[in-house]
């Protein structure tokens, strides 16, 4: 059986890393919900949690971001990159602010 300290290790290593996530910055709203969700529920499950616990609590115990926090992150990392490009089209594209 693996310790909590483990488990958080690995879900941090694994599951927060949401490769071009910053990329999606048009996400339709049912589908940033449903990654959302699966986000809660794998925490959830991993951690053992009931399906009732408060979501706040249970991210707040375990030290984990919520899914937002991390979405705004990354989104905020490409917008950072991106105004430091010495590529003319990309910081072209950084200064229309479609963002």
């Amino acid at each position: 059986m693996l310790s909590i300290a483990v488990k958080l290790q690995l879900y941090k290593t694994l599951s927060l890393c949401f490769y071009d996530i910053e990329l999606r910055c048009n996400f339709a709203s049912g589908a940033f919900a449903k990654l959302q969700s699966a986000y809660v529920k794998c925490v959830k499950i991993l951690f053992r949690y009931s399906k009732l616990y408060s979501v706040t609590m249970m991210l707040s115990e375990l030290a984990l971001p919520r899914f937002k926090e991390i979405a705004e992150k990354y989104r905020s990392e490409l917008r950072q990159r991106m105004s430091r490009s010495n590529n003319g089209l990309v910081s072209l594209f950084s200064r229309l602010s479609v963002w």
